[in-house]
C-alpha cells in the first residue's frame, strides 16, 4: 500500500499519460503478461498507462485505431481495475466527484 498522490504528483501523472504512447501487442498471452506485470507493480506510472489503454478502449480518445489487437475480457478487466484505481484516488486528491474527475481528466490528457 502507497499513500496518496499530492496534488503536483496528480498533476505530473497526467502529464505523463499525455505524453505517452501506447504498447500494442497483439498476441493475447503476452498482452496479458504485460498488463498483469504493470497493475501488480503497485508503479502509478504503470496504472496510469493501463488507466490511458482503458480510457482510449472506451471512448475512442486520441482516435487511435488498432485493429490487430483485439481486446479480450480478461484484458478489459485489468484495464478497467488499473483505472478505476486511478480515477477513484484522482477524484479524492481533487476533491470532485469520478464524472468531474474523469472529465478533467480527458481534457488534460487530450493532445
Amino acid at each position: 500500500i502507497r499513500k496518496l498522490m499530492s496534488i503536483d504528483e496528480a498533476e505530473n501523472i497526467l502529464n505523463f499519460m499525455k505524453n505517452s504512447d501506447l504498447v500494442c501487442m497483439p498476441n493475447a498471452k503476452q498482452r496479458r503478461d504485460y498488463y498483469k506485470k504493470l497493475i501488480n507493480s503497485g508503479e502509478i506510472e504503470d496504472v496510469a498507462l493501463l488507466s490511458l489503454q482503458y480510457i482510449i478502449y472506451e471512448n475512442g480518445y486520441k482516435n487511435i485505431k488498432e485493429p490487430e489487437m483485439h481486446l479480450g475480457a480478461l484484458d478489459i478487466d485489468v484495464l478497467k481495475s488499473a483505472y478505476c484505481m486511478l480515477i477513484d484516488e484522482l477524484a479524492i486528491i481533487y476533491n470532485k466527484s469520478i464524472e468531474e474527475t474523469l472529465e478533467y481528466v480527458l481534457k488534460r490528457i487530450a493532445k
